[in-house]
C-alpha cells in the first residue's frame, strides 16, 4: 500500500508519454487524494496542531496538491516524448 502512490505516479507519466487525454490527470488526482487521505487524516488527528481542524477543507487541499503533481508528472511524459525526449531521458538516466 505505501507504493501504491507511486504506481499512480507513473501511471501519470505514462498517460503523458503515449498521449491521452489531459482530463485524465484528474482522475488520477482523485486516486492519489483517495489513497492518502486515510492516512493524512490519521496524522492530522494524532497532532495537536490547531483547535479548529477542518478535514474537508483539508480534503481539497490535499486534492489541490495532486493535481498539481499529477498534472507536472503528466507533462513530463509529455515532454519525455517531445522530439528533445532523448535528450531528457539521456539526462535522466546519466547517459550524457
Amino acid at each position: 500500500m505505501k507504493y501504491l502512490g507511486y504506481a499512480v505516479l507513473l501511471l501519470a507519466f505514462l498517460a503523458g508519454f503515449y498521449a491521452f487525454p489531459m482530463p485524465l490527470v484528474i482522475v488520477f488526482a482523485l486516486i492519489s487524494t483517495l489513497i492518502f487521505a486515510a492516512s493524512r487524516r490519521k496524522t492530522l488527528k494524532e497532532t495537536p496542531m490547531a483547535p479548529d481542524q477542518n478535514m474537508l477543507l483539508d480534503g481539497a487541499f490535499l486534492f489541490a496538491l495532486q493535481v498539481l503533481i499529477m498534472f507536472v508528472t503528466f507533462l513530463l511524459g509529455v515532454f519525455a516524448a517531445s522530439a528533445a525526449g532523448d535528450s531528457f531521458i539521456d539526462f535522466m538516466t546519466g547517459n550524457r
